[in-house]
């Protein structure tokens, strides 16, 4: 096992905190709104606002990728007014600057949690870890998770943790778990998002690109006859793994979450909800995200 002094440094939350000048100026810029942010943060070439100009602004990018380099994520902090999430889309031009689409002009996904809802982003059950768009070719580079409203049951619930590929592998040896990061680096695995839709069948680290999602995996099982418990020892291991070497930590209000896709896996644990009036009115924790399709190259200053 990796001793305890070890996987204390290893597993402290990189938070980084945003200058109020700074964080001023986002708020202002977030006040037009979502649309208008989302128009505007795809044609950043052209209306890149001044404070992305400023000193305050590239020693943020700098402290940023230091974090980035170091833990494959970053928890940024200090923003208050959210605008739906719109506010955190300049701070991804700290580490990339092309954005998923998810229609004309939509970068942002709004998801509450819901006690009636089943879906993977929607409902109460503790997650899994993984990684967005596990069977896509290319699945985007980074993920940014941004708090909208905090689980009511907060900080017991709705918690968040990461785990990265270096310290995943480090844990796995450690453990002697090495029948587990043999199948993660050298085993073809079959992936579905549902049993209905091409599989995609290949190493889940490859290239240095890791993609994972137990759900994906049992999917893909079940898509190529083979029964969807086949790889639970491996996966059981692997999440072992994952909750060692990361720490619980909640995202507040206007908090984001920017976490390498590629080189990390991600969590989120079990959330609550309080009712204000049985059946439909509640509060629940809800949640922004957005993608890049790439990371910034290392030479690259904004």
């Amino acid at each position: 096992m990796i001793p305890n002094s070890e996987l204390a440094a290893l597993r402290a939350v990189p938070e980084l905190h945003v200058p109020e000048d700074l964080c001023a100026a986002l708020e202002r810029w977030g006040t037009a709104g979502l649309e208008v942010g989302e128009r505007e943060s795809l044609n950043w070439e052209t209306v890149k606002p001044e404070f992305l100009r400023s000193d305050g602004w590239l020693k943020f990018c700098r402290e940023a990728r230091r974090h980035w380099a170091e833990h494959c994520h970053v928890v940024v902090r200090g923003i208050s007014q959210v605008a739906d999430g719109a506010t955190a889309l300049p701070l991804a031009l700290a580490f990339g600057d092309s954005f998923l689409t998810y229609g004309p002009g939509c970068i942002v996904r709004d998801f509450r949690m819901s006690p009636w809802r089943k879906g993977a982003s929607h409902r109460l059950n503790e997650g899994e870890f993984h990684t967005d768009f596990s069977t896509s070719v290319l699945p985007p580079a980074v993920t940014a998770i941004v708090c909208l409203e905090m689980d009511p049951g907060g900080p017991a619930y709705g918690q968040n943790r990461v785990a990265s590929l270096p310290r995943l592998r480090a844990q796995l040896t450690h453990s002697g778990e090495m029948a587990a990061l043999d199948w993660l680096e050298r085993t073809e695995v079959p992936l579905a998002n549902d049993v209905t839709l091409p599989v995609w069948r290949g190493r889940l680290v490859q290239d240095g690109l890791l993609r994972y999602h137990p759900e994906t995996v049992e999917a893909g099982c079940r898509g190529t006859n083979l029964p969807a418990d086949t790889f639970q020892h491996f996966q059981r291991a692997i999440r072992e793994a994952a909750m060692t070497v990361s720490v619980p930590f909640v995202l507040g209000r206007g908090d984001v979450l920017f976490v390498s896709n590629h080189r990390a896996l991600h969590y989120r644990g079990e959330c609550s909800v309080r009712f204000i009036k049985y059946p439909s009115a509640f509060e629940s924790r809800r949640i922004a995200v957005f993608h890049l399709i790439s990371e910034f190259a290392d030479e690259k200053e904004n």
